[in-house]
């Protein structure tokens, strides 16, 4: 402990000894406390009249830093420079004759770290009752006043919390909901909380709509957009962008906060927490939460502020959703008595949108086609609820009826349903003029996905029965031929020493063997298949794929395999399944010059997926359509036979499974063949397959 300087102490009174006497009379006393230092877990040191350090505990090294050698008859250096006046007074008192008991101060350490102490003084005195020197005892509470501050912490997010759910039972109207939430968090000790909207423009822009607390125009300077540019990658921007919470501990150093540290640090700013509203379908804005001290937001008060935004994210959709059906009870209410009940009963699908887009009411039909709640559905976008695989038609359709142009009626495309399933619907749609509201476009669809389904099962049906007929009498009537020509060929082939002749005998060969594989592949594609399944790694599988097409590997192609570091176990025919990967490979390596070819596992609980991606010549829409016809190729002859895919799409299907394609012309190709772990039955199942 530093010494308080004899020359500027207080004179002694009569109860302190001369020097040389307080000396003799201390170390008399340091005697009879060396024993109780030895042993004690508790931090103390006993000085002299000068301040240095006569006895030094254990404890007390291992509190401050210094050893027992280093610390003895030196000065005790831990009281801070603000703190030293205030020490003096202690001092004194301890002088004089009187002790001190559980005093909170702080200290630093040898290496300057400061430290939070309970600290107790005690004078040591003679036989005769003079003070021959200081007792000091230290414990240290850092971590409970660190424990202390962070509890505090929770507690005030938990208070926040509490009377934010309050809130959100009362407000009806949503910007008088998002400022008394503001409020809330700054009346609990936060030094702001803002609420931004993310913006759909092209700047990707957020527009702050509430705000309370130290502003001071700062919202109106931030400038802060979503997008992945240098003022959107702060935390506001981040946490909409990648809808994650995200904390900023350290606002005076941290350099993705330089666009507004400036104005941060003039308000007090520290630290700040950004979380992320959304709705059902996306991000849609963020709580912006700031603390004056720095290494704010602990574990325990993030976890209740996250709590605070999903509340505020469903209370703001509630009050949308309520209000969008306030408004499509509003603009219907003229003709609600004459068509409702025909709405509801109607087995097609009827939705109602306004011009721009917005659906304002829906028919049960909706819901059950589309799996999901009339509530889900009103105050949403057509474009959104619809989710077509070309939203420029619906957006077409909607600007020629408001036009006054002619539409094409009836109009087909294709959509996803909530579980992501691809469904075919047949669409009308009529614009409605009242004279008390707005125009309103009606679009009654109707779901043929099973209608187009059973079309194709039929027609494929009846492809694959003249297929498999012409199959079986092309493999009868030629299996004695080719085997002719191999005796013949294999007979003239030791016969003759000429290597014209062996060479010819080899293309021979080659063509016998190519006709075999055909009429194979014919015989797979036109019958069910025989699996002989077995609990096989599929890791094994895709590598002997890959080395089997090696040699078909341009130089300029890179042919990567990503099986990750654990085996994947499936039920499957591993031969046919190499065949699978073996076919998808070659045909990834033909079309690819330049680039990269790779082939991927992925493990799901239930599935497998093998994923084969090229950076080839892809494919256009018309080619995608034709893939799976037996015979189809776009390769030259005799290199394409056009019972690669049909092939691979009969295997697959024998396994209970899917392959599908995603393609692009000019960038490449990906097939996704996706098998269950255990399929249901080892016999073939029909046909499935997506492009």
């Amino acid at each position: 402990m530093p010494t308080a300087p004899a020359e500027t102490a207080e004179p002694r009174d009569a109860n302190v000894p001369s020097e040389p006497e307080a000396r003799k009379a201390f170390f008399q006393t340091i005697g009879t406390l060396q024993a109780i230092f030895r042993a004690s877990p508790v931090a103390m040191a006993a000085l002299d009249l000068d301040g240095k350090v006569r006895l030094w505990s254990r404890a007390a090294a291992r509190l401050f830093g210094w050893q027992e050698s280093e610390i003895l008859g030196q000065p005790l250096l831990i009281v801070p420079e603000e703190f030293r006046e205030q020490f003096e007074r202690l001092w004194a008192t301890v002088l004089s004759g009187a002790g001190i008991s559980n005093l909170e101060v702080r200290r630093r350490t040898r290496k300057g770290k400061p430290v939070d102490l309970v600290l107790s003084m005690a004078p040591l005195v003679d036989e005769s009752g003079k003070v021959t020197g200081v007792l000091s005892v230290y414990a240290d509470v850092t971590r409970r006043r660190r424990t202390d501050r962070e509890l505090a912490r929770v507690n005030r997010a938990l208070r926040t919390l509490t009377a934010c759910d309050e809130a959100l039972t009362q407000e009806t109207e949503e910007p008088t909901l998002l400022r008394e939430i503001c409020q809330i968090i700054v009346d609990a000790g936060y030094r702001l909380s803002w609420v931004g909207y993310a913006e759909e423009d092209a700047a990707k822009t957020v527009t702050p709509v509430a705000f309370a607390g130290l502003e001071e125009g700062y919202t109106e300077r931030l400038g802060i957009t979503w997008a992945d540019t240098d003022r959107g990658r702060g935390p506001t921007g981040t946490s909409i962008r990648e809808g994650r919470t995200v904390i900023e501990r350290d606002i005076p150093h941290d350099p993705e906060f330089a666009p507004w540290r400036e104005d941060a640090l003039k308000r007090g700013y520290a630290a700040s927490i950004a979380l992320p509203l959304r709705d059902s379908e996306k991000v849609f804005g963020a709580l912006m939460i700031y603390a004056g001290a720095p290494k704010a937001f602990v574990e325990e008060e993030v976890a209740l502020l996250t709590r605070l935004a999903e509340n505020l994210s469903h209370g703001i959709t509630a009050l949308r959703q309520r209000r969008a059906r306030e408004e499509a009870e509003t603009r219907g209410r003229g003709s609600e008595q004459r068509y409702r009940t025909l709405f509801e009963t109607a087995t097609e699908s009827i939705l109602l949108i306004d011009p721009r887009g917005t659906v304002l009411d829906a028919n049960p039909a909706v819901a059950a086609f589309l799996g999901r709640p009339i509530a889900e559905v009103v105050g949403k976008n057509v474009w959104q609820v619809a989710r077509t695989e070309n939203p420029e038609l619906l957006q077409g359709l909607l600007k020629a009826l408001l036009e006054g142009k002619p539409v094409p009626d009836p109009i087909y495309f294709s959509m996803q349903d909530s579980s992501g399933r691809r469904r075919e619907v047949v669409i009308r749609a009529r614009l409605i003029s009242l004279l008390d509201a707005s125009p309103t476009v009606a679009i009654i669809g109707r779901d043929i996905t099973e209608e187009r389904d059973a079309e194709r099962l039929a027609l494929e049906n009846e492809r694959l029965a003249a297929l498999g007929r012409a199959a079986a009498f092309i493999g009868h009537e030629l299996v004695t031929p080719l085997t002719n020509i191999s005796l013949l060929a294999t007979s003239l082939e030791r016969q003759s020493a000429d290597p014209k002749v062996k060479e010819k005998v080899t293309k021979i060969n080659e063509q016998r063997l190519l006709a075999a594989r055909i009429i194979s592949d014919l015989l797979s594609i036109s019958r069910p298949l025989e699996l002989r399944l077995m609990e096989t790694d599929l890791r094994d599988v895709v590598r002997r794929g890959v080395d089997e097409v090696e040699v078909h590997r341009k130089p300029n192609v890179a042919l990567v395999a990503s099986l990750g570091d654990g085996p994947i176990p499936a039920l499957v025919d591993a031969t046919r399944m190499m065949q699978v990967v073996d076919n998808l490979l070659k045909n990834a390596l033909e079309a690819t010059s330049a680039g990269r070819v790779e082939v991927r596992l992925e493990e799901q609980p239930d599935v497998v997926r093998i994923i084969v991606a090229d950076t080839g010549t892809g494919m256009t829409p018309d080619v995608v359509r034709r893939i799976w016809e037996p015979f189809f190729t776009t390769k030259a002859k005799p290199e394409g036979t056009g019972l690669g895919l049909p092939l691979c799409k009969s295997i697959v299907s024998a396994h209970h499974g899917t392959i599908e394609v995603a393609t692009e012309a000019g960038k490449g190709s990906v097939f996704t063949v996706t098998v269950p772990k255990k399929p249901r039955t080892a016999s073939a199942a029909a046909p499935s397959s997506k492009a």
